[in-house]
């Protein structure tokens, strides 16, 4: 199941509204990250994660 983008967008102004916390997103879905990051508001507080479980799936990911 996919979640919309707009539903990550609230999650993310959420955290950017919040800056005395720190929040860690941790997924296994790089590719997905990377094509969504420009799309979102990264703040300092916003610390990003993932696992690979194959070398294949390494993708650079620029935020």
């Amino acid at each position: 199941m996919e979640v919309l983008l707009d539903f990550i967008q609230r999650v993310f102004k959420t955290m950017n509204e919040t800056p005395h916390n720190t929040y860690q997103i941790l997924t296994k879905r790089s590719k997905r990250l990377s094509e969504l990051a420009e799309s979102l508001h990264w703040t300092p507080n916003i610390w990003i994660g993932t696992s690979l479980e194959m070398k294949m799936y390494l993708i650079e990911l620029k935020i």
